[in-house]
């Protein structure tokens, strides 16, 4: 291509991915050529799988104010982070700051040095520092409880989905099902 004002220009196209190398030298009226420039491109338009996630699982439930999120990536890949914060580093390492309860949703993705972006991972996190109701024991009916059995059921109500855990004399947790818990005692 003729230089015209001091610039060239060449439109190039490449409709299969792989490395292309270009020479390019500058020739003057009386026929002396420089020496060559190189230009290598890669065309890449393949998208990168989703990052994967190593630290925590996801939905997440703590009461704490900070969640350190952690995972694996593709070597010189970028990791970007998206949801109530937004950040993007190398390698994938975020630690996330919420001071307000409730549900926050991030999204991470993948994006490698061609700028093709993966799928999205999603992470959740449930931020809760509410303190559950005091379980209620319906089963025995009165403390002190006195019998003559060998066995004692200890039983009641329940938050669904929350631990009840049994401590003392005996040492039990079962998950409250159904707004019940139950525990035997031997």
């Amino acid at each position: 291509a003729p230089c015209s004002g001091n610039t060239f220009s060449f439109n190039l196209s490449q409709t299969t991915n792989g490395t292309y190398t270009f020479d390019l030298t500058q020739t003057d009226l009386a026929g002396n050529t420089s020496t060559a420039t190189t230009l290598e491109w890669t065309r890449d338009d393949t998208e990168p799988a989703p990052p994967m996630l190593t630290s925590p699982d996801s939905p997440h439930h703590s009461k704490t104010s900070l969640v350190a999120l952690t995972g694996t990536c593709l070597a010189a890949h970028e990791v970007p982070l998206s949801g109530p914060t937004t950040a993007s580093v190398l390698p994938f390492s975020f630690l996330l700051a919420q001071a307000v309860d409730g549900t926050h949703a991030y999204t991470l993705r993948q994006v490698d040095l061609a700028q093709n972006v993966s799928a999205t991972l999603d992470f959740t996190w449930h931020r809760d520092t509410t303190i559950p109701e005091t379980p209620l024991v319906s089963q025995p009916a009165s403390s002190p409880f006195r019998s003559n059995a060998d066995d004692l059921v200890i039983s009641g109500s329940c938050e669904p989905d929350h631990t009840v855990e049994l401590s003392g004399a005996d040492t039990q947790s079962v998950l409250c099902q159904a707004n019940a818990f139950s525990f035997t005692v031997q």
